[in-house]
């Protein structure tokens, strides 16, 4: 494996490994509070679900539109963002429906001091490698930054039930 192929590897590997402890643990700003939707979790359910419906439709393309900027930017690129996202599936499949289970609130706390308020959303759903039951996926959405509005994903990864239900 040539050095360059080795160190994209590596830096997926990584960013596989961030995704998956960003979902399954909480930042210690992130007081999330679980709560039923509400009227005011519209724009932010909507987003969420956009999201999963792309990824159950293969529209990795799409998916990687609804994200946020910075999470890109960090990635490096369009490209290498689509494909954490595709490798992010090895785990548990790419989902093939969803199922809206529950929402949790909070606050993302980003690096550099900044703060969002943040709506995490939990889908059951059936993948390519597992019935439904064995997998969920969790989706962090933030506020658009200043003039992009909307909301945006923020994290998202796939969790497997030691089990099944």
């Amino acid at each position: 494996m040539t050095r360059s192929l080795w160190s994209q590897f590596v830096r997926i590997q990584l960013l596989t490994i961030l995704f998956i402890t960003s979902v399954v643990h909480a930042l210690p700003a992130a007081q999330i509070d679980k709560s039923k939707s509400s009227e005011d979790s519209n724009g932010w359910k909507k987003t969420a679900d956009s999201f999963m419906d792309n990824l159950a439709a293969n529209r990795i393309d799409a998916a990687v539109d609804l994200m946020e900027p910075a999470f890109l930017k960090a990635l490096g690129s369009r490209d290498s963002a689509k494909s954490a996202l595709v490798h992010l599936f090895d785990y548990c499949g790419r989902p093939l429906d969803s199922q809206f289970q529950h929402e949790e609130r909070g606050y993302k706390q980003y690096p550099d001091g900044r703060r969002k308020e943040m709506r995490k959303f939990f889908y059951d759903a059936s993948t390519n490698q597992y019935a439904k039951g064995v997998c969920f996926f969790a989706i962090e959405i933030v506020p658009g930054d200043t003039g992009s509005g909307g909301y945006r994903v923020t994290t998202f990864g796939p969790l497997r039930r030691l089990g099944g239900r």
